[in-house]
């Protein structure tokens, strides 16, 4: 690669996968980081990552051109959609979770997507992109990104087949874990329901959705004081499981 115009034509194509990258990983592609970060950030990353990259052959036509660029944007996409898919899936679980224990009516929350949520919601996602860079995760897709130029070289096209079958079984896998976290305070606000459910029929004189109101609300606080550290490294260990299956 000794001409000037195919190196950058190689750096350029590394930009093309990092950007789809940078697009959807959670912190990083929040819009409270600057675009111009952002994108500096892009381009030293895709400077640094382009060595290591096999060298781009002669491109023929802007045709193929064109071809090479979609399949590096998707391939940048298919990595950043891993890490995307799990915290959509945790946002899904915490607005669950707010509904379960009686909070599901509270404005004012602001996740860290800056989409309006609940306050619990946006608590969880936003503690969960910070544990992303906290543990290291970050450093995980990049570690993915460099491994995707062994497994799939600038120039190798995509099998859309594989990565929407890749994609739906991430997507199950997310959800599932989802389930796994607002399990617990599914069962709770059963529980809590019935109970009040009963006590309503055995003393109609008693107030009982003003009784469990609080009831609920205090006793899933104290349930997510409790158990959310440990679902939300149940989350990162997912996350990190599925970056280093890439």
């Amino acid at each position: 690669m000794s001409e000037p115009s195919e190196f950058v034509l190689h750096v350029f194509l590394v930009l093309c996968r990092v950007g789809g990258i940078m697009m959807l990983v959670p912190g990083f592609a929040s819009p409270r980081i600057p675009m111009r970060i952002r994108l500096m950030f892009a381009v030293i990353l895709a400077w640094m990552i382009s060595p290591i990259a096999a060298p781009v052959t002669q491109v023929a036509s802007p045709d193929m051109l064109l071809l090479r660029i979609s399949s590096e944007f998707v391939t940048g996409v298919t990595i950043g959609l891993v890490a995307r898919i799990y915290l959509v899936a945790l946002e899904f679980a915490g607005t669950a979770i707010s509904a379960y224990i009686g909070f599901g009516m509270q404005p004012g929350g602001v996740a860290i997507d800056d989409q309006a949520t609940v306050p619990l919601t946006a608590l969880i996602t936003s503690t969960a992109t910070l544990l992303f860079f906290v543990l290291n995760l970050h450093w995980t897709v990049i570690g993915a990104l460099v491994r995707s130029f062994d497994a799939y070289p600038i120039g190798s096209g995509f099998d859309i087949g594989f990565r929407t079958e890749f994609l739906v079984g991430t997507l199950s896998q997310a959800f599932y874990l989802a389930i796994q976290i607002s399990g617990p305070f599914l069962i709770f606000g059963l529980l809590v329901n019935l109970i009040f459910g009963v006590v309503n029929r055995l003393v109609p004189q008693v107030p009982a959705y003003f009784v469990s109101i609080p009831v609920l609300i205090a006793g899933g606080l104290l349930l997510a004081h409790f158990a959310i550290a440990e679902l939300l490294l149940l989350f990162t260990d997912r996350v990190r499981q599925s970056l280093e299956g890439l």
